[in-house]
């Protein structure tokens, strides 16, 4: 989702989505499930497997969205040198202390 389609989901976007694709039985509308999910907090992409395990960074636009962007890459290494990006380490979830 993130790699074929840079900065055109927000986190909601992908969390949700990702979520919804998981679900053995999809029961009532995708509005009122989306709602139901954001109902209680949820962690964000920074406690996911993509930066943690993987290394990928996330890169996110001024509008909130995200793009998966490889640590190996030249675009990576000018992001972390320029001033243009706040740099974020990928948290611990709760269930990881």
């Amino acid at each position: 989702m993130l790699a074929s389609s840079p900065f055109e989901h927000t986190q909601e976007d992908v969390l949700f989505e990702v979520w919804w694709a998981r679900q053995a039985t999809k029961s009532g509308p995708k509005a009122q499930a989306r709602k139901a999910f954001f109902a209680k907090d949820q962690p964000c992409l920074r406690t996911s497997p993509l930066p943690k395990q993987y290394g990928w960074g996330l890169v996110f636009d001024d509008n909130g969205r995200v793009a998966l962007c490889s640590m190996e890459s030249a675009e990576y290494k000018r992001l972390l040198k320029s001033r243009e990006v706040q740099v974020l380490k990928a948290t611990r979830s709760n269930r990881e202390r």
